[in-house]
């Protein structure tokens, strides 16, 4: 009996020692499993610090001049020691899935920490961070970390500046304007010599002298208690809505007509001058230095019932013909309308305005959008209305060569001959 209970006790002894074994393996196990989660969460702890660094260093790189654009890509090294190296890596990206998110983009920052024993050993942290990018622009609310004197505008070549402020600038000719009855302009404009209204041979001299002085009288208002031109409230169809600025002192004919038309006049001595038109600005761009390139879209000879608008792809609206351009009826164009050559201004119910950024609605589509540069409405060498037009051109209109006009048609009851 004590031999066969001797052996239960071995058995019993054995199963204990076997049981402690397995009890002790297995805590060891464990203990080694926590060790490598906590080694595994302080590598990616290293490596999300290494990405919020990187994010950091992006945002502080945009403010600076050493962004290159959305292009640029770099890496430096956040933290290194015995065990391995934490770096985060900078992407940008654009979004530009509307004309409103043109000026967003995405930055990513990957932060990494890799095994000095071993590269195969690494732990990553991405963080994408969405920004909107804001233009410095004149007149602006100056924030924390932004000064006054700073700007993100380009500055325009020549007198381009002071040209804008005319709707209509003729640089050149002797006769530097054509009007006919039913042609208007909003806006002030600048000549180098004389303005030509109204002498289609149909009309006598006469009739003419009669519709200038009339026109005069009933679409011209000067305010109670003043005698200035210049504060004159001018309505349609008045062909002038504006001051007339001459370079060359106007003929005695053309001063009688202006007088006649109670148009407010003056001559500068400061000659200024159209900068040369450098297409290929027009057929593509960038909104900002770095930024996507855009492409104009190209244009046929011919425009007829059509709307033109700008687009992600095109966000400025430039509509781009290499040669001449034909318009005929029912064109609306939102943007910039350029040719290289001649446009020629033929149908009803037309329409040109230069693009304001503002939506359908009249909201904004960027901030401060009244504060933003505007592109001339028409760009070309020449530019010609043709007998019946019925064309709105909003804004600055910018050619090389000749603006004419001429052989208007107009019922006017008051005249017997």
């Amino acid at each position: 009996m004590r031999t066969s209970r001797a052996g239960i006790s071995m058995i019993l002894v054995m199963f204990a020692l076997s049981m402690s074994l397995v009890l002790t393996y297995s805590f060891i196990q464990t203990q080694s499993v926590l060790t490598q989660v906590t080694e595994n969460g302080s590598r990616r702890d290293l490596a999300m610090n290494a990405a919020r660094a990187g994010m950091t260093d992006a945002l502080n790189r945009l403010n600076s001049l050493e962004w290159t654009g959305v292009n640029d890509q770099y890496q430096r090294t956040f933290f290194s020691d015995s065990d391995g190296d934490s770096t985060y890596s900078i992407s940008f990206e654009t979004i530009g899935d509307s004309i409103g998110s043109v000026l967003e983009l995405k930055v990513h920052s990957r932060g990494a920490w890799t095994s000095a024993a071993n590269s195969n050993m690494r732990s990553e942290y991405l963080i994408t961070a969405k920004m909107r990018l804001v233009p410095r622009l004149a007149g602006r609310s100056i924030l924390p970390g932004d000064a006054a004197e700073a700007t993100d505008q380009t500055a325009n070549s020549g007198d381009f500046d002071q040209i804008r402020q005319y709707a209509l600038f003729a640089e050149t000719g002797s006769s530097s304007l054509i009007l006919d009855p039913c042609d208007r302009i909003d806006g002030n404009i600048w000549l180098y010599d004389n303005l030509v209204l109204y002498e289609d041979p149909a009309w006598s001299s006469s009739v003419r002298e009669e519709f200038l002085e009339d026109v005069g009288k009933r679409f011209v208002s000067i305010p109670a208690g003043s005698s200035s031109l210049s504060e004159a409230t001018v309505s349609y169809p008045h062909p002038i809505a504006g001051s007339v600025t001459y370079y060359d002192y106007p003929s005695s004919s053309s001063r009688r007509d202006l007088s006649d038309l109670k148009l407010h006049w003056s001559t500068t001595n400061n000659r200024l001058r159209i900068p040369s038109s450098d297409f290929s600005a027009f057929s593509s761009y960038r909104l900002y230095e770095g930024g996507p390139l855009y492409q104009a879209v190209s244009l046929n000879s011919s425009l007829y019932n059509v709307t033109l608008k700008p687009t992600a792809a095109n966000p400025l609206g430039i509509f781009y013909r290499s040669g001449s351009l034909n318009v005929y009826d029912n064109v609306v164009i939102q943007g910039t309308l350029v040719a290289t050559s001649k446009i020629t201004f033929h149908g009803k119910g037309i329409h040109v305005t230069s693009f304001n950024w503002k939506g359908a609605d009249g909201g904004s589509l960027v901030r401060d959008a009244d504060r933003w540069p505007r592109l001339p409405t028409v760009v070309a060498d020449d530019i010609e209305f043709i007998r019946e037009t019925q064309t709105t051109l909003e804004g600055a209109v910018v050619c090389q060569g000749d603006v004419s006009g001429a052989g208007g048609s107009v019922d006017y009851a008051n005249v017997s001959n």
